[in-house]
């Protein structure tokens, strides 16, 4: 196995850059803070530990809205006819069936007034609809009489 020396050119107003590749106390003269993996082509200290900073920041906060409150938007297929809620107010209930990577699921979807009305006169029975809203979640039992969880929007 032969043996190699490693020469390093020294070019004037680029000092520190080929000293911050190695981690020797030459290093540290310039920025004494800079991590030894740490390797930048900036020769300003301050950017390196500006971003640092940033990286230890506290995220900004979003305030508390309630109709973003457990909001969901779903692509799927309509996959039981409309039916009509008997209710004071005007209203119509479906089933969505969504297909995801893991399998499918089905979620009740729920219109009132104007939508329900727009609602009935358009859908019809496998349309591929988009559906966005508040995601909910109750409780019915199947036909063995054991208690399940449904979701609905």
């Amino acid at each position: 196995m032969a043996a190699a020396r490693l020469q390093l050119r020294q070019f004037k107003g680029t000092a520190s850059i080929p000293f911050r590749l190695f981690s020797t106390s030459a290093a540290l003269i310039e920025c004494p803070w800079t991590r030894f993996t740490e390797v930048s082509d900036s020769s300003d200290c301050e950017s390196t530990v500006y971003k640092e900073a940033l990286k230890l920041q506290r995220p900004s906060t979003i305030r508390y809205d309630e109709r973003l409150l457990n909001s969901v938007s779903l692509i799927g297929r309509i996959f039981q006819p409309l039916q009509e809620r008997n209710s004071k107010r005007f209203g119509v209930y479906t089933t969505l069936n969504v297909s995801a990577s893991t399998g499918n699921f089905s979620v009740l979807l729920k219109f009132r007034d104007e939508i329900a009305e727009m609602t009935l006169q358009h859908l019809k029975l496998n349309d591929l609809v988009y559906v966005s809203g508040c995601l909910g979640s109750y409780m019915k039992a199947d036909e063995n009489g054991k208690s399940m969880h449904r979701y609905q929007v």
